[in-house]
């Protein structure tokens, strides 16, 4: 759509002033309704579909939790990524209610912990209740290299495979 623009100088700010019309103002208002109706009705389960099309579409929780399981190289590698993309996915909620939003990333991020961390999960989530997101992953970062540092995988092949992931500092 092309839009049609006039334009007319101010005389007394001297700044130009861009006159739209009627018909493309009315549009861009409905697009924004859109988006802003969809944020605010958005579900947990729409939620969850949004972080699951991160990884590949229609992938349910026990696949996704199966590949941070299985594979301890993506899992190092990618934890950062991982993450950060969670905490990007829920931003706009968390402006909507915080509460929500907080309660929300932290839960998702107790969700894919991996298998390697399953023993942690209960220490990880009581210490969920006084630490924000940013804290939280790096405890779960920290807890996965003690862990594989201690018991390295059996999958592992070579040292790479086992390295230390770096914590999300710059979120």
């Amino acid at each position: 759509m092309e839009i049609n623009q006039n334009e007319d100088v101010d005389s007394k700010t001297n700044t130009t002033k861009t006159a739209y019309s009627h018909a493309e103002i009315v549009k861009a208002q409905k697009i924004f309704n859109k988006s802003s109706k969809n944020y605010d009705t958005c579900t947990a389960n729409d939620v969850y579909k949004s972080i699951c099309k991160i990884f590949e579409p229609e992938e349910s929780l026990e696949q996704l939790q199966t590949e941070f399981l299985s594979r301890i190289l993506i899992y190092g590698e990618n934890a950062q990524k991982f993450y950060i993309n969670l905490k990007k996915l829920f931003t706009k909620p968390q402006k909507l209610d915080s509460n929500f939003g907080e309660n929300s990333l932290k839960y998702r991020a107790l969700q894919t912990i991996p298998i390697e961390l399953k023993s942690s999960k209960l220490h990880l989530y009581q210490k969920s209740q006084y630490l924000n997101y940013d804290e939280l992953t790096k405890a779960i970062i920290k807890d996965y290299n003690d862990t594989i540092k201690l018991d390295p995988p059996a999958k592992a092949a070579s040292i790479k495979q086992a390295t230390q992931i770096e914590h999300v500092d710059n979120v």
